[in-house]
């Protein structure tokens, strides 16, 4: 890496510095000593012009104004709104009770206080965690041993055998 700051001569290191203080020393003279002259090219039709054309930055600040950041205060706005009272609503406390609340309803529809659909949902539960235990045993609760595996299955095969 090159350092330009030791090669750059020391008069372009001062050059802002003194482009500032002349600056200032021009503005302080001339509203100092020529204040009438300023007042009356302000009041002119060409100082009115140069007034508005320099003012506006050359309407630059109104162009990115208008076209950047008004968009992107509203894409904001809506982004902020849609989050807030949308997404956040439905995915947090608010939409997960609601969505507990329509599944249970929906289960509760389904119900028809049968002891013979008692008797297969305890089955078919039964059966969905043996076939979980044995085929899925990298994904079983806590990793269990095989022997555990085993056990739970002679368990759960006992229980078939009584009912």
């Amino acid at each position: 890496m090159i350092d330009t700051e030791f090669n750059v001569p020391l008069w372009a290191k001062l050059l802002p510095l003194i482009g500032s203080l002349s600056g200032v020393v021009l503005i302080s003279l001339l509203f100092k000593v020529f204040n009438n002259f300023l007042v009356e090219l302000k009041l002119s039709s060409l100082g009115l012009s140069i007034y508005r054309f320099l003012n506006q930055a050359y309407y630059f600040d109104n162009f990115y104004t208008n076209f950047l950041v008004y968009p992107i205060l509203n894409f904001g706005y809506i982004t902020n709104k849609v989050l807030d009272k949308g997404v956040f609503e439905v995915v947090g406390p608010f939409g997960l009770t609601k969505l507990f609340i329509t599944l249970s309803n929906r289960i509760d529809r389904l119900d028809t206080n049968s002891i013979p659909l008692y008797a297969l949902y305890f089955i078919s539960s039964g059966f969905g965690l043996i076939v979980f235990i044995q085929y899925f045993p990298d994904s079983s609760p806590f990793f269990m041993s095989e022997m555990a595996q085993y056990l739970i299955l002679y368990l759960i095969s006992i229980l078939f055998i009584s009912i």
